[in-house]
């Protein structure tokens, strides 16, 4: 009897490693997803402040930039530009021209960003 009781505790321990290592499987992917989820409430409430300035300039009718979405330094920019007051409108005569290249009314401007801020202006 006590090599059947032996067999019995083996075989519970071995179905236990295994439930163990089931669960910690489903604890990466519960984790992972949870990651994933975290990731996507922090895109929303980034685009949720921009639909709110855009909302409160509106409001206020003071002139917007609408940036090219997947562009860095043009929703920089444009966060920028409509988080100032700009009673005289100057943001509306930023047009895009290409990716960190724009025209200020006759001007040929570079922006550049560094660590998410703009840091510089060139004009040409």
């Amino acid at each position: 009897m006590l090599k059947s009781e032996k067999h019995k505790v083996e075989s519970i321990l071995v179905d236990s490693v295994k439930r163990a290592e089931n669960l910690e499987g489903k604890n990466y992917e519960l984790s992972k997803n949870l990651n994933n989820a975290i990731q996507q409430v922090k895109a929303k409430e980034e685009e949720q402040v921009l639909l709110n300035t855009y909302v409160n300039a509106i409001k206020t009718r003071t002139h917007l930039y609408f940036p090219i979405p997947d562009d860095v330094i043009d929703v920089k920019l444009a966060q920028h530009l409509n988080n100032i007051p700009d009673p005289q409108g100057l943001s509306a005569l930023f047009l895009r021209e290409s990716s960190g290249i724009y025209h200020f009314g006759t001007k040929r401007v570079i922006v550049k960003i560094e660590n998410g801020k703009i840091v510089s202006m060139i004009i040409i």
